[in-house]
C-alpha cells in the first residue's frame, strides 16, 4: 500500500508542477518505478526475487531465486531487525544486492526469535 501511495502522490505532484517538455518523461519514470516496486519489492514477482534463505554453519547464506536458481550470499550489515520487521540486505558476488523483508508473522515465534538472536549475536562479525 505504501509503495503504490508514494508513487501515486509522486505522479499527482508532477502533474501540477508546470514542466513543459519534461513532464511527461519524469511521469513514465514514475510509473516505470512503481511497476518495478510492485513486481520485484512486494509481489516479488521477477526471476531474480528471492524465495528463501538458508543459513549455513559456515556463516553464508544460500538464497533460492524464484527463477529456480541458487546463490552463495553474505549477509550486509545494513541489515535491519525489530520486533516487528527483520530486513535481511545480502550482497551477492561484487555488485549485486538483494533484501529480503520478514514481517513477524513470515515464520513461527521460535524461528522468528531464533534469527533475532542470531541477528544480534553475530551483529559485531557482519
Amino acid at each position: 500500500m505504501l509503495v503504490t501511495t508514494t508513487h501515486g502522490l509522486a505522479f499527482m505532484v508532477m502533474l501540477m508542477i508546470p514542466l513543459e517538455f519534461y513532464r511527461w518523461p519524469l511521469l513514465a519514470l514514475i510509473g516505470l518505478s512503481g511497476v518495478h516496486a510492485m513486481t520485484v519489492l512486494v509481489l516479488r514477482r521477477a526471476s531474480w526475487s528471492i524465495q528463501s534463505a538458508l543459513w549455513q554453519a559456515n556463516g553464508c547464506w544460500l538464497l533460492t531465486l524464484r527463477s529456480g536458481e541458487q546463490v552463495v550470499a553474505q549477509l550486509s550489515p545494513a541489515t535491519f531487525f525489530s520486533l516487528h520487521l527483520i530486513v535481511l540486505n545480502f550482497q551477492i558476488g561484487r555488485w549485486r544486492r538483494a533484501a529480503l523483508p520478514l514481517f513477524n508473522d513470515a515464520l513461527d515465534a521460535k524461528q522468528l526469535r531464533q534469527l533475532r538472536v542470531h541477528l544480534r549475536v553475530n551483529s559485531e562479525n557482519i
